[in-house]
């Protein structure tokens, strides 16, 4: 993942420090795979 993606994803951690650890992390492990998926899903179409 580039640099841009990952200040986005450090930044959505530090938004859902209240929320349970694990709950978190599978929640930033969603996003992280929808941004993957458009990437690629971009990358295919150029």
């Amino acid at each position: 993942m580039e640099n841009k993606e990952n200040r986005y994803l450090d930044e959505l951690r530090r938004q859902l420090h209240a929320m349970p650890k694990e709950e978190r992390e599978e929640a930033i492990l969603e996003i992280s795979t929808h941004i993957a998926d458009s990437t690629r899903t971009v990358s295919s179409i150029a």
